[in-house]
């Protein structure tokens, strides 16, 4: 059996089943009052002699059941409902037990009315297994006691069949109880929990509802303190303004006209979902107030190809009853949504009066509403396309503000529509609203607020006046105004005269019009040349048809195609995958950061961005990408070199056949001792090991290839190989450094060499590993003029010239490389 460890939860269930039991003891005690009476007709049959008996016991039974009806109508009765059940069920039972007793005792058949009195316990009385075993076993006592103590056992099968009848029927009764019982606490447990993660979920809902209104509040009253300084400055009032700062003050002004009318949609929303707004009814001219409000939204459809119409010919009455702000909310919400629907056709709005309702009616040839979208598209927060990759914005608040603000005028909204072809929206309101509400009438009411005492003290007046200022209703002229510029077409942008072109061509991508136009304007002043598209699919067309982009700079969220999708399709094929991708968007937190990278992207920023910042990562990201370029070209331009240097040895080396591979020996060798020493293996020192003898080109074959020892003047020819060398290598910016190395590959530490007679740390040091590593491999060489030496005695030379011709540290590096140290 389950126990609740929370007390809340063990008195809930148990004033839960006290109710229900305190309605079956008035079932009960009625069906056992009209049937127990029944049973005198079987007591007759059976035992007539004990008839006047029988009609005693039974009728003392009676009034039992009735008294314990009696008492359920008590409240005394409902604490301790049990009580009443326990006294009738003992009440029946007893006096069927004493007319078990004078009768025939184990041998009557009336035992069988005891197993029914427990059954019918079972099933009418939700008892609980503690109350339910003290009832069976006192029932079962009473029942074997009397029998035992008479000890009058005639027919002991007689005897042990019925005792064990109805013990069986008590056990399984005993078990049912338990089951039920705990059944019976689950199911109550878990109606429990649901109940509180229902009303968890509402205080939840409630909670944030009230903190959007709070921070929607808090955040509309700085707004308008930027809306009106913006007013002023566009208006001319501290001075004139050149095109340029009236398109960024224009600019700011609808968007902050647009973040100010989302605040007051969702501080809207909060009222009426809270039921804290309240109709305002007054009477108005309808026909001319739709007329109106329709009339401000003509430039915005006209600009983006539509046509909107009013028909009003189907109405003649004009004034009604009506809260305007609501009304206007409900036809500007629809129109404005429409709008932003329908990319051809037109809208039509329609005002009837028929049936003692008002029907407005807005039909437009939009993209319509699927039809398994439908019965959730007045839910809050509910977008037909709610992916990354939707085309049209919007928060999902305005179809539910219509349709709380048509709840509040009584009416109700209904919507058609066809996929592909366009939808229908009809509003009916009753035209009787002063009728229904009459305390709404304004007039009427401040009137009645006039006849009241004025009772405000000076911090209500204060927040009145803040009131008067707070901008809680966006005129719908603005809100016309600012959806007019949405479509607006949009000059294509020069760079300013003086601006120095950064050579860097940008493809910028981003739906959001102003936005877009923004950071193009920017980045073209500051030298860029931008190319902008509207979503991802009009940027992956432009890489695919015109390329030559430098960068490509996108938001994530986009129609058609979105940032990701883009950036994979970049990824994925070979002519642009090295072109350098940032990602921005308005999402927060690191998944869409991390999400972004790891497809590929080179870059992120989060909105709002700062142009100058993305200016500076546009500049960066392609300064590393000529970096990375410029490496790799000069990787080539190494292995290229080494390739050539290689082919200078080797043209060397075909000329004097006896000297073959001395000089890649000669860079193993030097390689050896310069990794001793702790040198680093740049290029600088292969290039002089390779090199070190590139000079012999120029000595005649008749004193290179003499197959005996050269004379003074020979010598002296032979000696001017350095010189030859660096002449060749010195007009390459990148030998520059070698050819002065092999100049000095000759040089002795006692100052005894050629050509200059450097000495000591005159000579560069990869100069006198050259000396060492040259001397050495022409000593174990065989030449035409002697026989190699041995190693040992190659060693033995130079550590006996170490000091005089070569440097005595370099000498002990090699002897130690060679492992003879």
């Amino acid at each position: 059996m389950i126990h609740f460890e929370d007390r809340t939860v063990e008195q809930a269930y148990k004033k839960e089943q006290s109710e229900f039991f305190h309605k079956r003891i008035r079932t009960g005690s009625t069906w056992a009052i009209l049937f127990y009476p029944l049973f005198t007709v079987l007591d007759f049959i059976v035992y007539r002699e004990y008839f006047t008996l029988f009609l005693i016991m039974r009728i003392i039974s009676e009034l039992f059941l009735i008294l314990g009806l009696l008492a359920s109508h008590f409240k005394f009765s409902r604490k301790n409902p049990q009580v009443i059940a326990i006294i009738q069920y003992l009440a029946l039972s007893f006096s069927i037990l004493i007319m078990i007793d004078v009768s025939d005792g184990y041998q009557s058949p009336y035992y069988v009315g005891l197993i029914l009195t427990l059954l019918f316990l079972l099933f009418i009385y939700p008892m609980s297994f503690r109350s339910t075993f003290g009832i069976t076993m006192i029932t079962f006592s009473g029942y074997l006691i009397p029998i035992l103590i008479r000890n009058n056992i005639t027919k002991p099968s007689v005897f042990i069949t019925n005792i064990t009848f109805f013990f069986g029927v008590i056990f399984f009764i005993n078990v049912s109880a338990q089951i039920a019982e705990t059944m019976r606490r689950q199911e109550f447990f878990a109606r429990y929990n649901l109940a509180k993660a229902n009303e968890d979920l509402k205080n939840l809902d409630k909670m944030k509802m009230q903190f959007f209104a709070n921070v929607s509040h808090e955040v509309r009253t700085p707004l308008t303190s930027i809306i009106a300084p913006l007013q002023s400055l566009r208006q001319g009032d501290v001075g004139s303004l050149n095109i340029d700062q009236n398109d960024l003050l224009d600019q700011m002004h609808r968007n902050a006209i647009r973040l100010l009318d989302l605040i007051n949609q969702m501080l809207d929303f909060s009222k009426l979902e809270a039921g804290k707004a309240h109709l305002r009814l007054a009477s108005i001219d309808l026909i001319d107030y739709t007329e109106d409000i329709v009339a401000l939204f003509k430039e915005v459809s006209i600009r983006k190809g539509l046509n909107l119409i009013f028909d009003k010919s189907e109405i003649t009455d004009r004034q009604f009853y009506i809260d305007n702000d609501r009304y206007e909310r409900i036809i500007t919400n629809l129109i404005r949504n429409d709008i932003k629907f329908t990319e051809t056709g037109g809208i039509t709005v329609n005002l009837k009066h028929e049936n003692k309702s008002i029907l407005l009616t807005i039909t437009d040839t939009g993209i319509g509403i699927p039809k398994d979208r439908l019965p959730h598209i007045f839910k809050r927060f509910e977008q037909v396309d709610g992916t990354s990759t939707r085309s049209f914005d919007g928060t999902g608040l305005g179809l539910a503000i219509v349709e709380e603000s048509v709840k509040l005028l009584q009416g109700e909204i209904t919507v058609d529509s066809v996929f592909g072809m366009g939808t229908v929206f009809t509003v009916k309101i009753p035209d009787n609203l002063i009728d229904r509400d009459p305390h709404a009438f304004i007039e009427r009411r401040n009137a009645d607020r006039r006849n009241q005492p004025e009772t405000w003290n000076n911090d209500n007046r204060r927040g009145d006046e803040r009131r008067k200022t707070d901008y809680s209703r966006i005129p719908v002229s603005d809100l016309a105004q600012v959806e007019s510029q949405t479509y607006a077409v949009q000059t294509p942008m020069n760079r300013p005269k003086g601006v120095k072109f950064s050579g860097i061509r940008v493809l910028l991508s981003e739906d959001t019009d102003d936005l877009r136009h923004y950071i193009a304007k920017i980045l073209t002043n500051l030298g860029h040349d931008v190319v902008k598209a509207e979503n991802g699919l009009e940027a992956w067309e432009m890489l695919s048809d015109e390329g030559g982009f430098d960068i490509l700079v996108s938001d994530i969220m986009m129609p058609k195609m979105d940032g990701y999708e883009l950036l994979e399709n970049i990824r994925k094929h070979d002519f642009l995958k090295e072109l350098p991708v940032i990602l921005i968007t308005a999402k927060s937190g690191d998944d869409p950061k991390l999400k972004a990278l790891g497809i590929g992207a080179d870059d992120y920023l989060p909105k709002p961005i700062n142009v100058r910042e993305l200016d500076a990562r546009i500049r960066n990201l392609l300064t590393k990408r000529d970096l990375r370029k410029a490496a790799a070209e000069a990787l080539v331009m190494d292995q290229r070199i080494e390739e050539l240097m290689t082919g200078f040895a080797q043209s060397l080396e075909i000329r004097d056949a006896e000297t073959g591979n001395h000089s890649r020996e000669v860079l193993e060798l030097g390689t050896l001792i310069a990794s001793e020493l702790g040198m680093n293996i740049d290029n600088t020192l292969k290039a002089s090991l390779l090199l070190h003898d590139i000079g012999k080109i120029g000595i005649p074959d008749s004193i290179l290839l003499k197959p005996s020892r050269l004379d003074d003047d020979e010598m002296e020819v032979m000696k001017q190989h350095p010189a030859i060398g660096r002449n060749l290598l010195e007009s390459f910016s990148n030998f520059k450094e070698v050819s002065e190395i092999i100049l000095a590959h000759q040089e002795h530490c006692d100052g005894t060499g050629y050509p200059k007679g450097l000495s000591g740390e005159e000579i560069h040091p990869i100069a006198r590993i050259i000396a060492v590593a040259d001397a050495y491999h022409a000593m174990t060489n065989t030449r035409r003029y002697r026989q190699a030496l041995s190693r040992e005695e190659a060693f033995e030379e130079l550590k006996k010239h170490s000091g005089t011709q070569f440097d005595p540290e370099v000498v002990d590096a090699f002897i130690k490389a060679m492992g003879l140290s």
